[in-house]
């Protein structure tokens, strides 16, 4: 296991990393070349239509109500994707939005999705606003990997890369970057302890929102550290599932509903890794340590026995 030195953030000097734009998942709106195909508007919403280039789907629109961001939710089947813009002072929101999958892909606009989906416990159904044929190319498990989402809203806000980037550039090694990168996560954030306990209120939120607030539950440790390895050009899927420290081997039967879980997987270039940032060292807000292990990542034999992956649930953004 590699040694990382925990430093304060403002101890390290960070030399400019970037990603390259075709694979940031949005671009800024061209202003010309586009070929517009109707307009409408669904609640708050008005928004023109453009027909894709590639695997690319030009938006623009406006919504009312004051709001800081809209997100754009993507479904092809039974695979989905949803991405968040930003929205300016005038209500104008706009971009290039890559769509993961070929084929017929429907589109909705949605400004309050996150806040909807915890006032209805995930149950929100949604209008269909716009149905597109894609014609590009179905992106790789590593270049989906890239892409940041609605909760994993690493577009949204520069700090992730700055943060990210002065982790990366002083670490010896592609690895150690990867583990300063968890342990930052897992030393920033407390465990919310009460969301997590049966009856608690479960809150869908972004990123910039946990960072924010310092704290969340599993999930939201794993979306803030993929939206600090998307910022920068480091691919991640989230991992759902059950986690249990007292296995000896996965139970995939598990219907214990205190074992759900979710993790990561990090593509280094030659295959992918497991993290969990979780289970680095939780502590709840009152600096109680109740960590799970010290193990940060690895793909050893303790670790995977005691987390069993759920079908489907590798490489969601949610």
């Amino acid at each position: 296991m590699p040694l990382v030195i925990t430093v304060g953030l403002s101890q390290l000097s960070a030399q400019p990393f970037s990603v390259p734009t075709a694979y940031t998942g949005i671009l800024p709106l061209p202003s010309t070349g586009l070929t517009s195909i109707t307009s409408g508007t669904d609640g708050h919403v008005s928004f023109s239509s453009y027909a894709p280039v590639g695997n690319w789907i030009p938006i623009s629109g406006t919504v009312s109500g004051g709001l800081t961001s809209i997100s754009i939710l993507l479904n092809s089947g039974n695979n989905s994707w949803d991405y968040r813009l930003p929205v300016d002072a005038s209500g104008h929101f706009s971009g290039m939005i890559e769509s993961p999958f070929t084929g017929q892909v429907e589109l909705t606009y949605e400004p309050n999705y996150l806040t909807l989906l915890t006032s209805t416990s995930g149950s929100l159904s949604f209008n269909i606003d716009q149905t597109l044929t894609i014609s590009g190319t179905t992106l790789s498990p590593s270049l989906q990997g890239l892409l940041p989402s609605a909760a994993m809203n690493s577009n949204m806000s520069n700090t992730f890369m700055q943060t990210a980037d002065q982790l990366l550039e002083n670490s010896p090694s592609f690895e150690t970057a990867i583990a300063a990168i968890n342990n930052y996560v897992a030393g920033d954030l407390s465990y919310n302890v009460a969301e997590a306990s049966p009856g608690g209120l479960y809150v869908w939120k972004s990123a910039t929102t946990t960072w924010s607030a310092k704290n969340g539950i599993c999930e939201n440790f794993a979306e803030l550290e993929a939206s600090l390895l998307h910022s920068v050009g480091i691919p991640v899927q989230t991992v759902g599932g059950n986690a249990n420290a007292n296995w000896t081997t996965p139970n995939y039967n598990d219907k214990n509903a205190s074992d759900a879980h979710e993790w990561l997987s990090i593509y280094t270039g030659g295959g992918w890794l497991i993290a969990d940032p979780t289970w680095t060292g939780m502590q709840d807000a009152n600096g109680r340590n109740f960590g799970i292990t010290n193990e940060f990542f690895t793909n050893t034999t303790s670790f995977t026995a005691t987390h069993a992956t759920l079908p489907g649930q590798t490489g969601t953004n949610f």
